[in-house]
């Protein structure tokens, strides 16, 4: 039981020490089924380690020492990445005077449009009033 736990810390530590250059590499520790549900969790997703043993699987499976879906998501590579400077870039779609509207109000603020908030609240930009469309993809 001690190689085991030994080998388990091992392979979190240099699965860490990878993680950063992206050269993850799993390895089971023994020849268990629910080793190989680990790495299959890690490397495709908990659905694929569901599907790869689906009378071992449950919830309930612990991969060095987390619950099976926290270590699938800590170690995913095609997780969702945060992005954390997102650029729009709108294309008026028809000629619509409705349309150069909401462009406007998008890179210039709807103070440049030089309409009154009742005229404003009658115009949709995606489904989206005006205003609440202009604020929510201005540049800041």
């Amino acid at each position: 039981m001690k190689k085991f736990v030994f080998a388990a810390v091992a392979t979190v530590i240099s699965a860490q020490s990878f993680a950063s250059e992206g050269n993850l590499r799993f390895v089971a520790v023994d020849n268990s089924p629910f080793s190989s549900i680990c790495v299959i969790a890690a490397e495709q997703g908990v659905a694929a380690a569901r599907k790869s043993a689906p009378r071992e699987f449950n919830q309930d499976i612990k991969c060095n020492g987390q619950a099976i879906s926290q270590f699938a998501r800590q170690f995913r590579a095609d997780a969702p990445v945060q992005a954390s400077n997102v650029v729009y870039q709108f294309v008026v779609a028809d000629e619509r005077p409705e349309s150069m509207l909401c462009k406007q109000a998008v890179s210039a603020g709807v103070e440049s449009l030089g309409l009154t908030r009742r005229q404003m609240d009658g115009i949709f930009c995606n489904g989206v009033r005006l205003t609440s469309f202009a604020k929510a993809y201005q540049a800041n």
